[in-house]
Order: C-alpha cells, then structure tokens, then sequence
C-alpha cells in the first residue's frame, strides 16, 4: 500500500477534473491532512514548494492510498507533466514527504507533486489552502 497527498484540482469537493474520476477509481481516501510547505496559485491549479524549516507554513489537501502494482503513479506523473527522465522540464516532480491527519496528527509518508518552476510572480495562498484562494 501506498499512499498520496493531494491538495488541489485532484481534491474531492473538486468536481470540475474529468481525472477525478480515475483517482476515485484507483485510490481510497484516508482523511484530511496537511504537509509543510508553501501554496502558490499557478494558474487555475496551485502549486506546492519546500519551505524553510523555521518557517513551518502548512498547506492542507487530503491523503489517499492505492495499490503499489497498479499503474496509476505513472498515469498520475502524465497529468502533472512530471517525467523522472527529464525533471528539469517538468512542472512538477514527485517526492516522498511526510503529511500529517487532520485528526490526530498520525504521519503518513505519502507521494506529494512538489511545484518544478519559479513562483516569484505566483499569488501566495498564505492560508495554505486551495479551496479558498
């Protein structure tokens, strides 16, 4: 088992993504969860980036697990434009990182696409929440 941490347009109360579809197809939700980091506004999606470890910002999204043997990681990486040949062209790249549940604070290694381009012009969602930019 595996999991993921998801904290945009891949959300569940996102409906407006046809690959919402394939997530629930493929994944089971564990909760509500959050991970350090900053929250940038791409474009319509956002974009996550490492933050400084005495700056402790949280961005907050949702922790799903799915099967190991499956290919849904790789047709997860298709979407966002993450490829493990060429990262410096990659929008995103995808690392481990640990996230936390909303509801006990249990830590969860998780799958997270972390933001691959410069975000100095990108609006900061200082709330760390996507859903309320």
């Amino acid at each position: 088992m595996e999991y993921l941490f998801v904290y945009g347009t891949l959300m569940r109360n996102y409906t407006n993504n046809p690959f919402r579809l394939l997530l629930e197809k493929n994944t089971n939700f564990i909760g509500e969860a959050f991970t350090y980091g900053k929250l940038f506004l791409v474009d319509y999606y956002p974009g996550l980036i490492h933050d400084l470890p005495s700056e402790n910002h949280k961005v907050y999204g949702e922790i799903v697990s799915f099967e190991s043997e499956t290919d849904f990681l790789k047709s997860l990486d298709e979407y966002e434009d993450y490829d493990p040949e060429n990262i410096i062209n990659s929008l995103y790249i995808r690392e481990l990182k640990e996230c936390f549940l909303l509801v006990d604070n249990s830590s969860f290694i998780c799958h997270t696409y972390i933001y691959n381009q410069k975000v100095n012009n990108l609006k900061f969602l200082n709330k760390g929440r996507f859903f309320l930019s």
